[in-house]
């Protein structure tokens, strides 16, 4: 199955808060405050459609998105544990609501009918059917229901891709229909708003990150946040846990492994050397899983380097690079830098 279709099924995400977006225009009266008003909102067909199409079927496409945006993110995410427990979350919140979504389909539209005919019988039913067990099984449903969002709109804002406003409005989502929304209805509404709104930001973001453009997209990110020496220490966000770097230095070539760690301390190292150096991209051609490179980079002599000690004056290097990307990761790279036009600028006297 390939990464593109799953970031395709994950599209049920804001289908399903779309769904219980219809669900929730409507508000059923409070049944401790006005039973018999109660009782007619529940006997009509609108409402049992709702339920049926809106709460049942709409909990079973989140789960199933669920399962995409998991899928889409474990190989780019930065917090694999996030997306797993989330999942896991999901699934078991969902349980429970899916048991209070088949009694408001099913009992309350018998319990209403029975309003008609005995108020005294319904209202005793109504309050045997949700006792404690069915309230702890559907509030706590709800509750880990709503963990499980906001730990899947993390695991996706650790992705390089994925646009932090996106995760942030998918992971309000649940608290503000499972938690905020159970005491204030309208605030469903909402938060299935931002549901279908960060629902569908995020699956676009990792929809493009499943193009075959994705590579470009992540070192061209990769430069500007980390190697800009703007962010270093968000490397993790673009290098695998080890990458393989494959140096040519004046003729003589290396391989080292990298970390994240390692590379940001290796760029604020150039940022003790540089300063606030500017970085500019010349060029820039990706083709298939390969991206190459091409900077300069403009700084001022304000540390040592290869046993020169700073001088102030202006320093420019021109170098270039090509990086492999697989998994939403930079894996591999291999960089040519030629020091002599660099050893020139730090030998020529003032």
């Amino acid at each position: 199955m390939s990464r593109a279709f799953v970031a395709r099924a994950g599209w049920l995400l804001p289908v399903a808060a779309a769904l219980l977006l219809w669900t929730t225009a409507r508000h059923q009266p409070d049944p401790a405050a006005d039973l018999a008003g109660w009782s007619g909102f529940v006997t009509t067909r609108r409402f049992q459609v709702e339920h049926l199409a809106g709460s049942v079927v709409g909990q079973a496409l989140w789960t199933l998105g669920a399962a995409a945006l998991v899928a889409a993110v474990l190989p780019a995410t930065r917090r694999p544990g996030y997306a797993v427990a989330g999942l896991a979350a999901t699934v078991l919140g969902g349980a429970g609501l899916l048991a209070g979504f088949g009694v408001a389909a099913f009992a309350q539209p018998a319990i209403g009918r029975l309003h008609a005919t005995a108020p005294a019988v319904a209202e005793a039913v109504y309050d045997d059917v949700y006792a404690a067990p069915a309230l702890v099984t559907l509030l706590g449903g709800a509750l880990l229901w709503a963990v499980g969002g906001v730990l899947l709109a993390l695991a996706a804002a650790g992705t390089a891709t994925v646009p932090r406003w996106a995760a942030l409005l998918l992971g309000a989502s649940g608290p503000l229909i499972g938690v905020f929304g159970v005491a204030y209805g309208p605030l469903q509404t909402v938060g299935a708003l931002a549901g279908v709104l960060g629902g569908a930001a995020v699956m676009r973001a990792l929809g493009d990150d499943a193009a075959p453009s994705s590579g470009e997209q992540l070192v061209r990110e990769f430069f500007r946040v980390v190697r800009s020496g703007r962010e270093p220490d968000r490397a993790g966000e673009f290098f695998a846990p080890v990458v393989l770097a494959h140096q040519v230095r004046s003729g003589a070539a290396e391989t080292v492994r990298r970390t994240p760690e390692g590379y940001a301390g290796h760029v604020r190292e150039m940022l003790g050397q540089f300063g606030r150096f500017n970085l500019t991209i010349d060029e820039l051609v990706a083709a298939g899983d390969r991206v190459y490179v091409r900077w300069t980079q403009a700084g001022r002599h304000v540390g040592a380097i290869d046993g020169v000690a700073a001088t102030g004056r202006p320093l420019t290097v021109v170098a270039s690079a090509v990086y492999r990307v697989s998994g939403g990761r930079i894996t591999e790279y291999w960089i040519q830098q030629e020091d002599s036009g660099l050893t020139a600028q730090l030998l020529t006297p003032a």
